[in-house]
């Protein structure tokens, strides 16, 4: 009981990284990131992935005793975890479709830039090192 919510609560925690990081970097793309509203739903989402890692951080720093000198992750962090994530992810998604919803609708192409096969910029990974290639004009 006491180790998945620990193992639950880290992998939500990344997840939560990488939502919000990826919210940042749509809203930055889509101009929507200069709007008051908008950078304080950016701020609950910030708020709920740091609650997350602080409930994981509580788990592993203040464990509970067991056996033979052995410990476990706390539990109370844990159950709250447990009670929170549930709660916390369709907020987050409804704050997530409420600012990007038209991200997909607003898109910066052309008619020109959409016939011209290489006209959009690259990622491309040599050797495990990263380069971008911009847009050709």
């Amino acid at each position: 009981m006491h180790r998945f919510p620990f193992q639950g609560g880290t992998r939500f925690a990344v997840k939560l990284d990488f939502i919000a990081g990826l919210m940042m970097k749509a809203l930055d793309i889509t101009g929507a990131s200069q709007f008051r509203g908008v950078q304080a739903r950016l701020g609950e989402v910030l708020t709920y992935r740091n609650l997350f890692w602080a409930l994981t951080e509580a788990m592993a720093r203040d464990p509970m005793p067991w056996v033979d000198g052995y410990v476990l992750p706390n539990l109370w962090a844990g159950l709250t975890y447990r009670v929170l994530a549930p709660e916390v992810y369709p907020k987050i998604k409804d704050i997530i479709e409420r600012d990007l919803a038209s991200a997909s609708s607003t898109s910066r192409a052309t008619p020109r830039t959409s016939r011209t096969p290489r006209s959009a910029p690259t990622w491309t990974s040599t050797s495990g090192a990263t380069t971008w290639t911009p847009s050709p004009g």
